[in-house]
């Protein structure tokens, strides 16, 4: 798999190991690198700290599935080696924040629109995991 591709379209690439990379996050206003992408050989993986989900990255990105695989061809999965367990903790993830936002709104605090921004993509993913049924 040809990674260099995918990082030519990311910005404040800097790599951290012979295969591994951290950019900013095209999915989301990023001003540090929060996203940590890996050749794997056969495949090209990304991770965003800051929450995003990998379609939304590769959406962000202008690219299909199947770009990040060497033969050209994404799993059937909708979720590839992804277990129930990591997609209910990252439901939980998104319920904390909003949670933590509702508290601080409740108490009279400001909230920054770089926090609402991620607010919105919260219950956005929320209401998406609602509607996927088991």
């Amino acid at each position: 798999m040809n990674v260099y591709p995918i990082l030519d379209r990311l910005e404040k690439v800097r790599q951290v190991k012979p295969d591994a990379w951290v950019a900013c996050c095209p999915a989301h206003e990023d001003r540090s690198p929060s996203l940590a992408i890996a050749d794997k050989g056969d495949r090209v993986l990304m991770h965003c700290y800051g929450g995003c989900t990998f379609d939304e990255i590769r959406a962000a990105l202008g690219m299909q599935s199947h770009e990040f695989f060497a033969d050209g061809k994404a799993p059937k999965s909708a979720a590839p080696g992804v277990s129930l367990r990591a997609l209910n903790t990252a439901l939980v993830r998104e319920l904390v924040l909003c949670w933590v936002l509702a508290a601080d709104r409740s108490k009279g605090r400001q909230i920054a629109p770089a926090d609402l921004a991620r607010e919105r993509i919260a219950r956005q993913r929320i209401v998406k995991a609602w509607e996927v049924q088991p």
